[in-house]
This record gives structure tokens, C-alpha cells and sequence, in this order.
């Protein structure tokens, strides 16, 4: 009797001790492609680049997206977040996606995931797969999977989607408890804190509109 005491004791120790983990990370914390964008620089006082610093903070080599990797913020270079992120609503609906992916990308980052929305203990297999699956779609151009895709990251990006992997690897939407766009920008889980609290004012707006109209694209 004693044996199956301690060993229920064990297995509820472990239990609890994998599901701690598992969320230690908290919520996701999002932002939109138009706030990632336009806070790619410092054009004006008390302004930073968030986006960069979210980017690439220790040099890892940047994020992937769509099959092309970004490293930078700079305006005219088809590796720079800043182009991915600031292009015409009247561009393909790729370069869409793209815009999307990257600023769910920087979500995850700021999180404290990795850059394909990994984590170590699979906070959640969901979000993996959806980066996953739509960053695929962005690379092989699949008209319809590229549309549902934008539909879903953006609601993602905006904070009124949880998203839900159906058993025939369909992805559905269920509204959150709480809005991952009232989280601060605060990714407590590294050494030092890598915070943006407060975020100031946007410090790329001129940059964006410039990146908008130009014709660098990242794809």
C-alpha cells in the first residue's frame, strides 16, 4: 500500500512538474505586421527599433521566412524585415503571407520561442504546425493554401485566434481567453530580460511607406 502511495505521489510530482514547464513561457505576445513595421527604426526621439532587436538579438541569424532568411531592418535589401513587412495591399498574395509569417515569426521571438514558433516543451503543437504548414505553402505558392494561411495568421497576429490543428491537418480558429495584444513586450526567459517597455513612438513610418512603394520584395 505505502509502494502505491509513493509511487501516486511520484507520478502526480512528475505530472506537475512536465505541465510547469510546459507553460512556463506564458501567453504569446503578439503584435501586428503594421506595428512590427513601423517600429523598424528610430526616426524620431525616444524611438528604437524594436523589430531588430526582436530580430536578431544575439546574432543567430535572423528568422526564415518563406524560405529566405532575415537578418535586418534595412530599407532596399531583400533580406530585410522591414521590406518583408511594409509592402502593397495591392501585392501577391505571397508577399502577403510573407508579411504575415514574419511578424508571427517576431511574435514568437519577443514570446520567448523560437523563431519558428518552437519551444522546447511544445507549448503549442498548433502554432508549430501552422508556422510550419504555411511557411511551406508560401514557398511552393499553392493559391489556396496561401489565402487560408493569411486569413489565419492575421487573426492570429491580431489576437482573436488560438488556432486548433484538426485531425485531417486543417487548422481552425477558437477566440483566446485574453488578447495576446495587451501582453508587454517583455521576454523575461533570457539573461538579460530583453524588454521594450515602453515601446515609444513609431520610429519607421517614413522607412515603411519608402518600402511600400519601392520595388524590393523579399521573394
Amino acid at each position: 500500500m505505502r509502494k502505491s502511495l509513493l509511487w501516486f505521489s511520484l507520478t502526480i510530482a512528475v505530472v506537475l512538474l512536465v505541465n510547469t514547464a510546459a507553460f512556463a513561457h506564458g501567453p504569446l505576445i503578439c503584435r501586428t505586421p503594421g506595428f512590427w513595421g513601423t517600429h523598424a527604426g528610430t526616426e524620431k526621439d525616444r524611438s528604437q527599433n524594436i523589430t531588430l532587436g526582436v530580430l536578431d538579438p544575439a546574432n543567430t541569424g535572423g528568422i526564415n521566412v518563406c524560405g529566405v532568411q532575415i537578418t535586418n531592418t534595412d530599407l532596399n535589401v531583400a533580406d530585410s524585415a522591414l521590406e518583408a513587412l511594409c509592402v502593397s495591399p495591392q501585392g501577391t498574395q505571397q508577399l502577403q503571407l510573407a508579411r504575415q509569417l514574419t511578424a508571427l515569426s517576431l511574435n514568437c521571438r519577443i514570446t520567448g520561442y523560437a523563431s519558428d514558433c518552437q519551444y522546447a516543451y511544445g507549448v503549442d503543437a498548433a502554432l508549430v504546425a501552422l508556422y510550419s504548414t504555411c511557411n511551406s505553402a508560401c514557398v511552393s505558392g499553392s493559391t489556396a493554401a496561401v489565402t487560408t494561411c493569411i486569413g489565419l495568421i492575421d487573426s492570429v497576429n491580431n489576437g482573436l485566434c488560438t488556432p486548433v490543428q484538426n485531425p485531417d491537418s486543417t487548422f481552425t480558429c477558437t477566440a483566446p481567453l485574453s488578447s495576446c495584444q495587451d501582453e508587454p513586450l517583455i521576454e523575461d526567459f533570457t539573461d538579460p530580460v530583453i524588454s521594450f517597455e515602453p515601446p515609444g513612438p513609431a520610429g519607421s513610418s517614413n522607412a515603411c511607406n519608402a518600402a511600400t512603394g519601392n520595388s524590393t520584395t523579399i521573394l
